[in-house]
């Protein structure tokens, strides 16, 4: 999995005050700048102040605001499809499973137990936190991916395959290319570029309210506001798009339910039927990472 860049490892609880301090010092370095440029004036015996100024601060504000929605949508688009292919996936391996179940023996225990052990993957993957922790998840779920698709291929083609061996097959590749559309979604966040020109364009408007002051006045505690909720939208769309270990994530509890009910079914089915239990979920996959 690709590295994501420095800023977007940080948790929101640490970009929003790093942001919020940053924007409160370009903001005093507006003020101060006012103030250098009222004493430069006076000095020279103007006493009128240029009205002009008020046009540029609207504009530069409307600017921020346009920035910050359009980099919020962004990242907001990416968060629901990120939703959207946890509930695919799991709608892709509850129809693979309901075709092994209609499989003859013995390729529907087989099967069976290598889509387990493929969920047993999926869960761990569903469960990480950590940069590190997803990206071992990912390597061992293609490989538990490869191995089913090789089990499925020779119990499901050549002689003495069963009637449905198609549609089986069908439905596990299926399942299978949701868990890399998954991936791959994961993969996808607001071009760097984006985020870069938003902290410029917040720390020129931060810049741009302490110069707002036609007497260099300090309003400290109206800025302050201003600027720290400023900081916290930011940081909010940076967590957005940080998709698993940022405050706000996608729900895995239905990808975890299904994975728990077909580890149910078999094993309700095989003591019913006097046969081995389905393999039990590895202890990598009760840890977090």
């Amino acid at each position: 999995m690709p590295s994501p860049p420095p800023i977007q490892h940080l948790s929101l609880w640490l970009i929003a005050p790093l942001f919020a301090a940053l924007f409160m010092i370009a903001h005093e370095a507006g003020v101060r700048l006012r103030r250098w440029n009222l004493k430069r004036q006076q000095a020279r015996g103007v006493t009128e102040e240029d009205d002009a100024f008020g046009g540029y601060q609207g504009a530069i504000m409307g600017l921020m605001a346009l920035l910050v929605g359009f980099t919020f949508g962004m990242g907001m688009d990416r968060y629901n499809t990120r939703r959207n292919l946890v509930i695919e996936e799991t709608s892709a391996i509850s129809g693979a499973y309901r075709r092994l179940v209609i499989l003859p023996e013995p390729q529907r225990t087989r099967l069976a137990d290598s889509l387990i052990r493929y969920l047993d993957s999926r869960e761990v993957f569903a469960e990480a936190r950590s940069d590190r922790g997803m990206a071992a998840a990912e390597s061992r779920s293609e490989l538990s991916a490869a191995r089913l698709w090789i089990d499925s291929a020779a119990q499901l083609t050549g002689k003495g395959a069963p009637p449905d061996a198609g549609a089986a097959l069908g439905a596990i590749d299926a399942m299978l290319k949701a868990a890399v559309m998954r991936r791959e979604a994961l993969n996808a966040r607001v071009p760097v570029n984006v985020v870069r020109a938003m902290l410029i364009y917040a720390v020129v408007a931060a810049g741009f309210i302490g110069y707002g002051d036609k007497k260099g006045r300090r309003h400290f505690l109206p800025s302050t506001v201003q600027l720290v909720l400023l900081a916290l939208a930011i940081g909010l769309i940076l967590d957005l798009d940080t998709a698993r270990t940022g405050v706000i994530r996608v729900d895995e509890t239905p990808l975890l339910r299904v994975a728990e009910r077909v580890r149910g079914f078999e094993t309700e089915r095989r003591k019913t039927m006097g046969l081995p239990p389905p393999p039990a979920r590895s202890a990598a996959a009760d840890g977090s990472d």
